[in-house]
C-alpha cells in the first residue's frame, strides 16, 4: 500500500470516455491527483463524490459542476437526466404541452389551479412526483452514493403516480376512467364521491 501511494503520482491516466479515471485520486492533471489539494470535505461540501469519475463530471463534452447542476432551472428539468424523465412522462400526466422550463411549467399548473378535474390533478400529482424523485436520487448520489439509471427512476415515479391515482377519491366522469385505464389501473379501485 505504501509503495502504491508512492507511485501514484508517477502514473498517469489517459481519460479516454472517464469512465475508468478517478477524478480524485488518478493522476490525469498535471499537477497530480486533484486529492493531494482539495479535501474529502471540500468534495462533499461541493456536493460530489469522493469516487467520481470523469465521466460522471462531463456533459455534452464540458464540465458540469455542482454550481450549474443544482439549481432549479437546471436540475427541473434541464440536466440531460431529469430532461429525460421529464420527457418520457409528461404526457402521462397531460403535461405533453408544457416545456422543460421551470417557469413554464409552474405557469402550466397555475393556469389549471382553478380547475378541479382528473387533468389538473394529476398535472400536480406527476410534477411532484418527478420533482421528488429526482430531487430524492440527487441525494442518493450525493449523500449515499447510490445511482438509478434513468428507467429505473421513470419506473418509481410511475409507480408513485398509480399509488397516488388508486387513493383519490373522485367523481366517476369519463376523464377519470380513460385515465385509469391510461394508467392501467383497473376501474373497479376507483373511489367515487357519493
Amino acid at each position: 500500500m505504501a509503495i502504491r501511494n508512492k507511485m501514484r503520482p508517477h502514473v498517469f491516466h489517459i481519460i479516454g470516455n472517464g469512465k475508468m479515471t478517478s477524478v480524485w485520486h488518478d493522476t490525469w492533471h498535471k499537477n497530480g491527483p486533484l486529492s493531494q489539494f482539495i479535501s474529502k470535505r471540500d468534495i462533499y461540501d461541493a456536493r460530489l463524490c469522493d469516487n467520481d469519475k470523469v465521466a460522471d463530471l462531463i456533459e455534452n463534452g464540458e464540465w458540469r459542476w455542482p454550481d450549474e447542476c443544482d439549481s432549479v432551472q437546471h436540475l427541473f428539468f434541464q440536466c440531460h437526466y431529469s430532461k429525460k424523465i421529464w420527457t418520457e412522462l409528461k404526457g402521462l400526466f397531460y403535461m405533453d404541452q408544457a416545456n422543460e422550463d421551470w417557469d413554464s411549467i409552474i405557469e402550466f399548473i397555475l393556469a389549471m389551479n382553478c380547475k378541479n378535474n382528473i387533468k389538473s390533478i394529476m398535472s400536480k400529482v406527476g410534477t411532484a412526483a418527478c420533482v421528488y424523485n429526482i430531487w430524492y436520487e440527487r441525494n442518493l448520489r450525493l449523500l449515499q452514493d447510490v445511482k438509478r439509471d434513468v428507467n429505473a427512476l421513470i419506473q418509481a415515479v410511475k409507480e408513485e403516480i398509480k399509488w397516488k391515482l388508486i387513493s383519490l377519491n373522485v367523481k366517476k366522469t369519463k376523464a377519470v376512467i380513460h385515465t385509469y385505464k391510461k394508467w392501467d389501473i383497473d376501474i373497479q379501485v376507483l373511489q367515487t364521491h357519493h
